[in-house]
């Protein structure tokens, strides 16, 4: 199981493993079914489903006056990869403005 920041999951819970990762990539199996995911440093987990909680830093991108680049909140990266790996799997995604003020 991979859980990200602010998760209320604790170490003392059974049969718990916690990992936190920025996941790039879907592992399929040969009948395309989730095996797992890959992080961004190539870490493998399997697990026999996964549940994606992308937020807002999937393919983040932050707006300064004119200039745009990747970013999530301040000081913070996007989350890159994952969205284009889900567009090669056939998977629509499209972005929200959040509209936060200067």
């Amino acid at each position: 199981m991979l859980v990200g920041e602010g998760s209320n999951l604790n170490s003392s819970t059974p049969n718990l493993s916690i990992r936190e990762a920025m996941v790039t990539n879907i592992l399929l199996g040969k009948n395309d079914n989730v095996e797992g995911v890959c992080t961004f440093f190539g870490m493998k987990f399997y697990a026999p489903s996964v549940i994606l909680t992308t937020g807002t830093f999937m393919s983040g991108k932050i707006w300064v006056g004119r200039t745009s680049m990747p970013a999530g909140r301040v000081g913070e990266s996007a989350s890159l990869g994952l969205t284009k790996n889900l567009q090669r799997l056939g998977f629509e995604t499209d972005r929200l403005k959040n509209g936060t003020p200067a």
